[in-house]
């Protein structure tokens, strides 16, 4: 047992010492800086560091909002103690979950057949051949592309860059 100023506390220093040594150490004030930075006299800021007085829940809450932008974690226990949370003393901002961006419009099947047409025909013309003798070869690419999670943005990317010599 320790003894801080008349009264014994099992552990040591009591919860409310130690919270205070911490928050004035963090804010660089004495006991009689703290008290005064409260609202509160020399003299009750010598009883709450000895343990004799206790604080009220707005003291600490108030110690909270100070302590905040130096010390997060100490704000935290501050704010228990003053029966609330970071959040609850605005101290804290819950950011709203990202939202998932939303699925590209589906495209109705006879529009679609008619946009693939387009391609097969931009990639025929690309390659001086006909429609019929390029579409395998692009329904293999895609297959294969589906099968790694490549987007169709993924591709294009990929064949724009400069191509890397072969080794």
């Amino acid at each position: 047992m320790v003894q801080t100023g008349h009264m014994w506390h099992p552990h040591g220093m009591s919860e409310q010492t130690k919270l205070l040594a911490e928050v004035r150490g963090a804010l660089s004030l004495n006991q009689t800086e703290l008290a005064s930075a409260l609202g509160f006299s020399a003299r009750t800021g010598i009883r709450w560091a000895a343990g004799h007085s206790s604080l009220t829940e707005d003291a600490w809450r108030e110690l909270s909002r100070r302590v905040h932008p130096v010390d997060v974690a100490l704000a935290a226990a501050l704010a228990r103690r003053g029966q609330t949370t970071l959040r609850d003393l605005g101290l804290e901002v819950v950011k709203p979950p990202i939202a998932a961006p939303p699925a590209p419009p589906t495209v109705p099947p006879e529009l679609a057949r008619e946009a693939v047409d387009a391609v097969v025909c931009a990639a025929a013309d690309a390659m001086n051949v006909v429609p019929q003798a390029i579409r395998p070869a692009l329904l293999a690419a895609f297959v294969k592309a589906r099968k790694l999670a490549l987007s169709v943005r993924d591709v294009e990317a990929a064949l724009s860059a400069k191509p890397r010599p072969v080794l």
